[in-house]
């Protein structure tokens, strides 16, 4: 009976062994050390206590037996370095007195523990040494002997390892290659003390604690790819970073001593991301970058696409000019964690847009009859009735970001067919954070920034005194509250005193309260709120921010390719296949060196609006509602592709609805609405941009003549050719290429 227990402990121990190698085999390479530490301190725990057990038993299978007299502290500590050993390769199986005891009837089942437990422990400890060591070897001739890459293939290059790129290996997708290039540690690094890790590690573990779900606030050091890889992800040692030198007769691979890395960089299908937290190690970095694509080009008369950039940096002031600039080289993107946390919401949290915050004009309508009627089953009419206020606390870096994101997303169009009342007060200590400084930074509002904004920038929000006036006078009827003061402690404070100045529970549908919170959405919320627990949404953590789909356009090319190919099948009759070559001779023309500046700018700006147009599809199709929604194909059928009347067209007395659907006074009215809407928002979100009404379009002075109301928009005939026409059809066009887009997705 012995025997057997022993046999199938045996085949246990085999299965559990070959599982754990076959776990390690699929982990590699990837670099989360979190399990295996928790690998090694079972196999540690397991050891000490088969070994003590071991240790007392020899005693009294001797001839003759004999007590143990071992103190308990002997046995343990010399039971802890036995096991210590194991992952040394050394086993204490065959010392005298153990083999004694070990090759005994009752020393089997002990032998098949501490067997199973040596063999793990050599298996955990080669796993290391190839992941630790190797590792860099491996990769770098991975590096240099892989096989050339397809045009079509992408590769992701990360120079530097960072929290942020940690992320963002795991949102690329599983067929890519995937390059990480660690950096020496800075010679200057400061060095952590014992008891300072100590002090940050029950910091860290206090911050869980307030938190319901710890992941949200722990970023695990993970470099990892989809289980569908098809390549595996290379880990290189750099010699040196490549914002350390700037040298002119120096490769990039030289620089970095890293053979063959130039060919996976100079390409139209590479993708390079300096997301350091030092902004200037990162510009220094993409100048050598750009330096070498000048030597690279020089001379060359073809189109050439060199490689796509995110850099970890400002996404505002000079640095918007240097964007500007370094598109003459290279597609790049400025990103920072603000204007991150703004994309997240409007990316991955349609249900956090202004729209659902705002009263829809409904009207009912018998169906194929000119007869109104009162019904439950009303229809939108695509204007609102109630003003947008909002308040945001913390007017910094992110507090303008989430003032853009709200004028341009909660820009309405009302009854009288100009933008609905918005209204923004702004909260701040910072004394140079003034209406002056403001009007500066959006050019378009500076005659009417008051209309728009009221910023107290003498605010301390941690004082008393502030919330009771804030209690006594704050504004009426809040659709939608920012809070990112800065710190997590400093924004629950702001929350939990503006919770106080209500008296009683709003519902979550009539104001939306966006806390910033390195968490995100996994923060916990205070007990101590009362009244407006069910409207608080918190944002902006890391793990929630860094992603792929939203620091790049990603998730929405496809829909802006679409979208662009039917705004060109609406407006110019071309057929679909000619649409998409359309698109990409503007890609071409976009990232071709020969490109002028200005004609690249115009064409950057004139894309950018087609993902505009696609991330604003959700707010139309509230706008429109579920009836009109149903009915979109007709609608769409009811705007021609082109406008070529001699004469400007009047808003009120727009042709283009004479087809229009059962009821259909009450769609010409909807769409008529949407087109004047549609005008409203592009208004709003090149006023964000920075521009500012002109007499001539420029993207250089960041000037346009159509910032201006619908009625004033000028009409301008393209010399006698077929007029697409006047400036006011793009406004039409676009509610019908929304519209057409919107039927396709119910068609499927």
């Amino acid at each position: 009976m012995e025997a057997m227990t022993c046999s199938y402990l045996s085949f246990f121990f085999t299965l559990i062994t070959a599982l754990v190698v076959l776990f390690l085999f699929s982990r590699s390479p990837k670099r989360d050390y979190r399990w295996l530490y928790i690998l090694i301190s079972i196999i540690l725990i397991l050891g000490t206590v088969v070994h003590s057990q071991v240790m007392y038993k020899i005693p009294e299978n001797m001839t003759p037996p004999e007590a143990s007299d071992l103190s308990l502290y002997s046995v343990i500590v010399i039971s802890f370095i036995s096991s210590v050993q194991m992952f040394l390769g050394s086993t204490r199986i065959f010392d005298n007195g153990f083999q004694d005891f070990l090759f005994t009837e009752k020393g089997v089942p002990y032998l098949n523990w501490l067997t199973f437990l040596f063999v793990l422990s050599v298996c955990v400890s080669l796993f290391a040494i190839f992941n630790i060591v190797f590792q860099r070897v491996f990769s770098k001739w991975n590096l240099r002997l892989n096989k050339p890459l397809k045009p079509e293939e992408e590769v992701h290059i990360f120079f530097g390892e960072t929290k942020y790129s940690r992320i963002l290996t795991r949102e690329i997708a599983g067929n890519n290659t995937i390059i990480v290039i660690e950096y020496p540690k800075d010679n200057d690094a400061e060095e952590v003390s014992f008891l300072k890790a100590l002090t940050n590690l029950s910091k860290r573990t206090e911050k869980k604690a307030n938190n319901d779900n710890d992941n949200g606030n722990r970023i695990p050091r993970l470099f990892s790819a989809k289980r569908n890889n098809k390549r595996s992800i290379l880990y290189l040692k750099a010699k040196r970073k490549l914002s350390d030198v700037e040298l002119s007769d120096k490769s990039i691979a030289d620089i970095l001593d890293l053979k063959g890395i130039d060919e996976y960089i100079f390409r139209s299908n590479t993708f390079l991301y300096f997301l350091s937290d030092i902004e200037k190690e990162n510009i220094t970095s993409i100048n050598n970058i750009r330096l070498r694509v000048d030597q690279i080009c020089a001379g060359k008369d073809e189109n050439k696409m060199i490689c796509h950039i995110f850099c970890h940096a400002k996404k505002e002031g000079y640095n918007l000019s240097r964007e500007d600039d370094y598109r003459n080289h290279f597609d790049i993107r400025f990103i920072d964690s603000s204007f991150l946390a703004i994309r997240q919401i409007i990316c991955e949290d349609p249900e956090s847009l202004p729209v659902h915050f705002v009263e829809i004009n409904k009207e009912g309508w018998g169906q194929n009859t000119a007869e109104k009627v009162e019904t439950s089953e009303a229809y939108n009419l695509g204007y609102v009735t109630s003003d947008f206020n909002a308040a945001i606390f913390g007017f910094g870096e992110l507090g303008h970001d989430a003032f853009d994101f709200l004028f341009e997303y909660g820009a309405f169009v009302n009854e009288t067919y100009t933008r609905s009342k918005f209204h923004v007060y702004a909260y701040d200590k910072d004394n140079d954070n003034d209406l002056r400084a403001f009007k500066k930074i959006y050019p378009g509002l500076y005659k009417d920034a008051e209309e728009f904004i009221d910023i107290d920038n003498n605010a301390d929000l941690t004082k008393d005194t502030f919330w009771t006036s804030f209690k006594n006078n704050k504004p009426e009827h809040l659709n939608y509250v920012f809070i990112c003061a800065g710190s997590d402690d400093l924004n629950r404070v702001i929350l939990e005193n503006f919770d106080k100045c209500f008296t009683t529970v709003l519902e979550a549908s009539s104001m939306r309260v966006m806390v910033k919170h390195s968490a995100g959405k996994h923060a916990h919320k205070p007990e101590s709120i009362k009244h407006i627990k069910a409207c608080v949404h918190y944002f902006g953590g890391d793990q929630d921010i860094w992603k792929y789909k939203v620091i790049s356009d990603s998730a929405f090319t496809f829909d802006a390719k679409e979208y662009y190919a039917a705004y060109k099948m609406a407006s110019e009759g071309l057929n679909k296949r000619d649409a998409y070559d359309k698109w990409q001779e503007r890609e071409i023309e976009i990232y071709s060196p020969n490109t002028e500046s200005i004609i690249r700018k115009k064409r950057i700006r004139q894309r950018s609006q087609d993902f505009a147009n696609c991330l604003h599809l959700t707010t139309k199709a509230h706008l429109i509602g579920e009836k009109f929604f149903l009915l979109a194909s007709e609608l769409a059928k009811s705007i021609p592709s082109t406008y070529q009347q001699p004469t400007a067209c009047s808003v009120l007395s727009e042709p283009h609805c004479l087809n229009c659907p059962e009821p259909q006074e009450l769609s010409k009215k909807m769409l008529t609405y949407l087109a004047v809407g549609e005008h409203i928002r592009w208004v709003a979100s090149h006023i964000v941009m920075g521009y500012s009404w002109g007499p001539q379009d420029s993207d250089e002075e960041k000037t346009h003549t159509c910032i201006v109301d619908y009625d004033s928009i000028p009409d301008r005939p393209d010399n006698g050719v077929v007029n697409f026409g006047h400036v006011r059809h793009y406004d039409w066009i676009v509610i019908k290429t929304a519209l057409e887009m919107a039927a396709s997705k119910l068609l499927k």
